[in-house]
């Protein structure tokens, strides 16, 4: 695949996904009721504003990238680090399914125990002190300061 091709792909893939939370946002910020929202700028505006900066990073891009007809290199990726990223992907997507049955307090720190262990981090108590020090952050930084809501589980 040649580099004019690649670079096309990524922009555009860049500008769908910017589009599409543009579009989001707007609903988003078209269905505020005043009367239950106690965030004036909600999450709409939000979404809004990284989308259009996305919006800008994808024409930079194509801009920047798309004129320039040198041919792509062959990158050689060896086989564990493209196992490393599958079971990255794969540790992510079996906190997607844990966090709605077991909880966000149980399924992140197994997340963070997966992750840190793919990572490259073979001692146990590293892992742990590390997984339970970024654990309680993300929940001090999301849950305590911001008051989002988590999923519980279907056990509590």
């Amino acid at each position: 695949m040649t580099l004019k091709r690649t670079v096309l792909i990524e922009g555009i893939f860049l500008l769908v996904v910017s589009f599409v939370g543009v579009g989001e946002s707007i609903r988003l910020i078209s269905d505020i009721d005043p009367h239950t929202v106690y965030d004036a700028l909600g999450p709409g505006y939000y979404i809004l504003f990284l989308s259009l900066a996305l919006t800008a990073a994808g024409t930079a891009h194509l801009i920047v990238h798309y004129g320039k007809g040198v041919a792509a290199e062959k990158v050689v990726v060896d086989k564990a680090m493209r196992m490393k990223m599958i079971y990255m992907v794969l540790a992510m997507a079996l906190y997607l399914l844990l966090i709605d049955i077991i909880g966000y307090l149980i399924a992140t720190p197994l997340f963070f125990l997966m992750e840190f262990r793919l990572a490259g981090i073979t001692s146990w108590r590293r892992n742990i002190i590390l997984t339970a020090i970024v654990s309680a952050l993300y929940y001090f930084v999301f849950v305590e300061y911001c008051s989002m809501v988590f999923p519980r589980g279907i056990f509590y």
